[in-house]
C-alpha cells in the first residue's frame, strides 16, 4: 500500500505535501501519493485516524477501531486543540489516535482580520485603532459605524449555518461548554449547533439584543475559525454577526466587514491586511480549546 498524504487544499498545504511525496519516493524508494485533501485541517485528524467519512468530522465521521489506514500523514494542522478535542471526542479509540511529529518548519498564522482601508479610516476620523480587540467592547466605544451592515450583504451568497461549522455538535457543544451561552445555540437529537437569525447569521451576546450593531465577520470553506470567532466574541465582548461565504475571497473585498485569513496565503496577500489583536498566546487555554488569546 502507498504512502498516503492527507492534502490541505491551500497554497503552502499543497506545497508541502508535494514536497513529502516526492521525497518518499525518490530518498526512501515507497509509493506514495495524494490520497484525499479538504479545505479545513479539522478534517485531517479523522483522515489519519482511518475514519471512513472525515469531511463529517462536525457530526458522524465514522471512526472505529476496524478503520481502514489509507491517509497516514498530513501536514498544517491548524491550532492546538484539534488534537486534545479528537481524543475528548473518542476517549475510547485510543488506539487510532494520531500522533503529532512537530513542527513543520514555518510559522503560520491565523485569525480574524482587517482591510487597510477599513483600519485607515477609522484612525482618520476619530483615531479608534480597530487593530485591538478593546477597541469593539460596545460599552466604551461604537465601531460598528466604520463597518458595512451585515443585513447590506446578498443572502444568496451565505451559506447556511446547516451548511458550514457553525452546525458542528462538536465544536459548537465546546463553545457551549467553555462560554454557557444557552441563548447562543439550538440543542438538536444529536447535540447543541449554532443559533443562526435568518438561518445565515450567528450573533453575539454583545449585539444579540441590537442586531444593527453587529459587526460583520465572514469566514470561508467549512466555516474556517467559525466556533473560534464565536468565543472570542464572548470572551471580549464584541458584537459580531458571523456567516460563511463560498464567495469569502471575493465578499470580503465588496464590503467593510472583518474575515478570516491566514498566513502563508496569497488571498488577500497584495493588500496587507492587518490581523486584530488578542491577549498574548495562552498554549495551556489553547490546547484545552478556549480561544481566549491569540492562536
Amino acid at each position: 500500500q502507498p504512502v498516503g498524504f492527507w492534502q490541505m487544499d491551500w497554497g503552502s498545504g499543497i506545497l508541502m505535501s508535494l514536497i513529502a511525496k516526492i521525497l518518499v519516493e525518490e530518498r526512501l524508494g515507497f509509493n506514495a501519493r495524494i490520497s484525499g485533501k479538504h479545505s479545513s485541517s479539522s478534517s485531517s485528524m479523522y483522515a489519519v485516524a482511518g475514519c471512513a467519512n472525515p469531511t463529517d468530522y462536525g457530526t458522524d465521521p465514522e471512526c472505529s477501531l476496524d478503520n481502514t489506514f489509507i491517509h497516514h500523514a498530513v501536514f498544517e494542522v491548524w491550532g492546538y486543540s484539534k488534537e486534545n478535542l479528537f481524543q475528548e471526542t473518542y476517549p475510547d479509540l485510543e488506539a487510532i489516535w494520531p500522533d503529532g511529529l512537530g513542527e513543520v518548519g514555518y510559522d503560520g498564522l491565523d485569525g480574524m482580520y482587517i482591510f487597510s482601508d477599513t483600519l485607515e479610516s477609522a484612525l482618520n476620523q476619530t483615531g479608534e485603532p480597530l487593530e485591538y480587540y478593546r477597541t469593539y467592547n460596545p460599552a466604551w466605544h461604537t465601531p460598528w459605524t466604520f463597518f458595512s451592515n451585515w443585513s447590506d450583504i446578498d443572502s444568496t451568497r451565505l451559506n447556511d449555518c446547516s451548511d458550514s461549522r457553525l452546525s458542528s455538535v462538536t465544536e459548537i457543544g465546546k463553545y457551549l461548554s467553555i462560554t454557557g451561552d444557552i441563548d447562543g445555540v439550538v440543542e438538536t437529537e444529536d447535540g447543541y449547533i449554532a443559533k443562526c437569525w435568518y438561518d445565515k447569521w450567528w450573533f453575539s451576546p454583545a449585539c444579540r439584543d441590537k442586531p444593527e450593531t453587529c459587526i460583520p465577520v465572514m469566514s470561508g470553506g467549512t466555516g474556517w475559525a467559525a466556533a473560534e470567532f464565536m468565543q472570542r466574541s464572548w470572551h471580549h465582548s464584541m458584537p459580531i454577526a458571523l456567516a460563511v461565504s463560498p464567495e469569502w475571497s471575493t465578499i470580503c473585498l465588496e464590503y467593510r466587514m472583518l474575515q478570516y485569513w491566514w498566513e502563508p496565503d496569497t488571498t488577500f496577500v497584495q493588500i496587507s491586511p492587518t490581523q486584530i489583536v488578542f491577549p498574548p498566546t495562552d498554549t495551556e487555554e489553547l490546547s484545552e480549546g478556549i480561544f481566549r488569546t491569540t492562536s
